[in-house]
């Protein structure tokens, strides 16, 4: 059955050289890649907070792109930039599955904050309904 692996830019930079083998499965693999230029995963650890350490070595900041990969391996690439974009390629990957590398740009600020922010108002409405 075709599968999605989601993962991050620095996991899928790390095992490139897999994609040798969705073009040889007998099943559509979908690559949903989230690039935020680095691991922003260690922004929500308790690293985040030795700024001496852990850009260099941990988070790893790059300024790459996947386009070049899928091309080498001729993966179909895609790159939405829109929720309507991304809506009508998940629609048209369901209705006509194939391999592909889906590139997600996002930042790492801007993840950090959203993620606080829906962490604030999960605590808000615990909060309150506590009160009631």
């Amino acid at each position: 059955k075709p599968t999605i692996a989601l993962l991050g830019d620095l996991a899928f930079l790390h095992d490139i050289n897999s994609l040798a083998q969705i073009r040889q499965a007998c099943y559509p693999v979908v690559c949903l890649v989230i690039n935020n230029q680095g691991g922003a995963i260690f922004s929500f650890m308790p690293i985040a907070q030795r700024k001496d350490v852990v850009e260099e070595f941990f988070v790893a900041s790059h300024p790459y792109s996947f386009s070049a990969a899928a091309e080498l391996f001729q993966i179909p690439y895609f790159r939405p930039h829109h929720h309507k974009d991304w809506e009508q390629l998940f629609t048209d990957l369901i209705a006509n599955p194939c391999s592909a590398i889906v590139e997600i740009q996002t930042h790492r600020a801007e993840n950090l904050e959203f993620h606080q922010q829906i962490q604030q108002s999960i605590l808000q409405c615990f909060n309150n309904s506590m009160r009631s």
